[in-house]
């Protein structure tokens, strides 16, 4: 049987693991809706295979996997060893690691924040120190860009995934990316090329204009 990815793609997480699909060519995968806000994650059958009612959420023939970088680093082993995705000299490895790390420690939470409290509580207005910390982390991933053409190196990796359905997400949701971060603006540009890149922008702009009509003022 085909593995099957179950994903939303609203949902930056989901749209990294499609892009790293799309750029693999794997054909083979069918991509299954499984969307949160419609309840579809609390369905007893799907709970059976992942307790955490999360997505994007992989079914590899009984083989089950959710978290969209360990799905991503489970794909490039085992369907392309041989690509660049993931480095081929432990000091490549170690960096693509290590933007990962940071985009799940520290940008992650911020924006996981910033999107829940609007899209499912009643914030309308982004608290300034909100603000601030996203600004400070997406700061540090531009200066990052001033020293390589992607996230991690020279090369696409897929620490660009995750960044890419992230930034797209910012960049939708009305952060100003293009005046504020210009190195992160030339990458995103850069990033037109890649398979998947147009999947990305819809799911993007769908969360981005769900985002905007609950703020009373502009990001």
């Amino acid at each position: 049987m085909a593995p099957v990815l179950y994903y939303m793609p609203e949902g930056p997480p989901s749209r990294a693991v499609v892009m790293c699909i799309r750029y693999l060519e794997l054909r083979d995968i069918e991509l299954k809706l499984c969307r949160t806000y419609m309840g579809e994650t609390s369905e007893p059958d799907f709970i059976k295979m992942n307790p955490q009612k999360t997505v994007p959420f992989l079914d590899d023939n009984g083989f089950y996997l959710a978290e969209s970088r360990a799905i991503m680093l489970y794909l490039v082993h085992s369907r392309a060893p041989e690509s660049v995705l993931l480095g081929r000299f432990p000091k490549k490895r170690a960096m693509i690691q290590h933007r990962l790390d940071f985009e799940l420690g520290t940008i992650a939470p911020i924006a996981g924040k910033i999107i829940r409290d609007v899209m499912m509580g009643d914030m309308t207005v982004i608290p300034p120190e909100l603000k601030e910390k996203l600004y400070k982390a997406l700061e540090i991933t531009n200066s990052w860009l001033t020293k390589t053409a992607y996230i991690a190196d020279n090369f696409i990796s897929i620490a660009d995934f995750s960044y890419l359905a992230t930034i797209s997400t910012f960049f939708h949701c009305g952060v100003p990316i293009e005046e504020k971060f210009p190195n992160i603006w030339a990458w995103y540009q850069r990033s037109k090329s890649l398979a998947g890149y147009e999947e990305n922008e819809e799911g993007a702009r769908t969360l981005g204009h769900m985002f905007k009509q609950k703020l009373a003022e502009p990001f």
